[in-house]
């Protein structure tokens, strides 16, 4: 009986080695063995890196007014290992991205079986961003971020638009100022290292290492806008009162008007005087001369290519 006894309690400590030492050997290999693996793992999961966008630089003409500036806007991403019910979060956000709620909450679910990130809609207004960030607050519903981003505007529409230029989707000069000053308009972006929860929010303690964004530099031009609009306007009459007294089926004077403009950015650049100012009183008769010149420039123009009949 006594050795029984004495047999299952060898048993039972043998057990117990055993189950501790698979414990043991275990613990090893994940905290030893595979720590790199994991560590990546955990890493991926938690540690971002977040760019610090730069902002592109003004283009202003010879008064300090705007000919292409920025609006701030926001890129909606949904991250799908933070998202537990697709429909939920589909039909809070649906409304103020313009969307149909099932087509947000089939994207939702496509996102979990490829790419956890998924953008939703780029360049929305911040004021928008800012409705939905408390819609989700308020359904306690999480999985959508948003990433700064900003849209070039050009509050004078068409005016000085071949002088100026246009930047592309990833904000890149395509043609006029906005090439060929490119380095120095566009900036340096910046970036952070951060860590998040298991929610998703930032543990701002832990925020890692940091190296801010360098804005753009701003451009000022010789043109003044005040100039380039009373040549244009007077071009545009002229224009149209050409293209009346043309004979049926003549060439549109628009080609005309195109070809004049780069010539009209100069003669503008030209008009200001050695301290880049033209006094008020002055600058209706200043424009008025060189309008004449133009439009005798147009003249012979039309004269040289039989435009114009006789």
């Amino acid at each position: 009986m006594m050795w029984n006894a004495q047999a299952r309690a060898v048993t039972v400590c043998f057990g117990l080695v055993g189950l501790f030492s698979v414990y043991s050997f275990r613990l090893i290999d994940l905290q030893i063995v595979q720590h790199e693996k994991f560590t990546t793992l955990a890493a991926e999961k938690h540690n971002h890196k977040q760019i610090i966008y730069a902002r592109r630089g003004i283009i202003r003409d010879a008064h300090g007014e705007p000919l292409a500036e920025n609006i701030p806007v926001k890129t909606v991403v949904a991250d799908a290992s933070h998202i537990r019910d697709p429909v939920a979060v589909a039909a809070a956000i649906a409304d103020q991205l313009e969307m149909d709620p099932r087509d947000v909450a089939d994207r939702l679910k496509q996102s979990g079986k490829g790419s956890k990130h998924i953008v939703l809609k780029a360049e929305i207004p911040e004021l928008t961003a800012e409705r939905i960030k408390e819609s989700l607050r308020v359904a306690n519903l999480r999985g959508i971020y948003f990433d700064q981003d900003f849209v070039r505007v050009y509050p004078n529409g068409q005016m000085l638009s071949q002088v100026i230029g246009f930047v592309d989707h990833e904000h890149k000069g395509t043609m006029g100022i906005e090439r060929t000053m490119q380095d120095f308009l566009e900036g340096t972006d910046g970036f952070r290292y951060i860590e998040t929860d298991r929610t998703g929010k930032e543990l701002v303690p832990y925020r890692g290492q940091e190296s801010s964004a360098k804005d753009g530099c701003d451009v000022k031009l010789t043109v003044d806008l005040s100039l380039q609009n009373i040549l244009e306007t007077e071009l545009d009459a002229s224009i149209r009162w050409r293209q009346s007294h043309l004979p049926q089926g003549g060439l549109d004077m628009t080609h005309i008007r195109a070809a004049q403009h780069p010539r009209m950015v100069s003669i503008a650049g030209m008009c200001q005087d050695a301290n880049g100012l033209e006094s008020p009183n002055r600058q209706n008769k200043t424009a008025s001369a060189h309008l004449e010149t133009l439009v005798a420039g147009a003249s012979a123009f039309e004269l040289r290519h039989g435009l114009v009949a006789a």
